[in-house]
């Protein structure tokens, strides 16, 4: 469900749903190993607010996977990476946004496309798009016979993004899921100890306006021995 609040919009969240991926060697994802497309962009720093908890600074970045004639990609988004340096440990979706039923995992079968948005939070010094210089990202994609990944490094581009690039805007789809591994401001009680509780609705305060897209000198595969 999705209101116009005094001009900021505010999402229900859906709840986490269990899935196992099967255990299998990863591959680098090169030209040709998949029968589709993938497409990586970022929006930039946006800033949300879940629940009645402060509000959050969080890089977007949205990825679309368009299968072609591969009989299944399965993505598991909670394991999808950003690094802001080494300085900055790898970081992983607090929020994710898309039209997939099967949060955090993401199925796509042959002849299907979708677009997924991810949040993932910044470090301090990391506050708008304009201290933002550049990050890497890691994904992993499987199919029934093999798992691959990918990395690659973004970087602010020179161009500002036109509306059909951008479409659709962040925070388009229904469905939301909240990382419970994230320290959330508000808790439940487990039996014995408080827990981190994930948001019920979370309110994208400041819409990310920036585009940072792939950089064509960075290594865009690597070879990784254990999952």
């Amino acid at each position: 469900m999705k209101t116009m609040i005094r001009g900021v919009t505010a999402f229900a969240l859906a709840g986490a749903t269990i899935a196992f991926v099967p255990s299998s060697p990863v591959e680098p994802l090169a030209p040709g190993a998949l029968r589709g497309d993938i497409e990586v962009v970022s929006y930039g720093i946006a800033v949300v607010a879940a629940d009645d908890g402060p509000a959050l600074p969080v890089l977007h970045v949205r990825e679309t996977f368009a299968n072609r004639a591969d009989t299944r990609w399965t993505i598991e988004l909670s394991d999808i990476a950003v690094s802001f340096g080494d300085a900055y440990p790898a970081t992983n979706p607090i929020l994710v946004n898309t039209d997939a039923s099967t949060l955090p995992i993401v199925v796509v079968n042959r002849g299907e496309r979708r677009v997924v948005d991810l949040y993932f939070p910044t470090p301090k010094r990391i506050a708008d798009s304009e201290s933002l210089s550049m990050f890497a990202l890691t994904y992993r994609v499987s199919t029934p016979d093999a798992r691959y990944q990918a990395n690659a490094m973004f970087g602010p581009s020179k161009r500002w993004p036109r509306p059909e690039e951008r479409a659709p805007e962040p925070g388009w789809a229904r469905r939301w899921w909240a990382n419970p591994s994230y320290s959330w401001a508000a808790y439940r009680h487990a039996p014995g100890r408080l827990v981190p509780r994930p948001p019920t609705k979370v309110e994208i305060v400041r819409v990310p306006r920036a585009l940072y897209e792939e950089l064509p000198s960075a290594p865009l595969v690597s070879e990784c021995d254990e999952w």
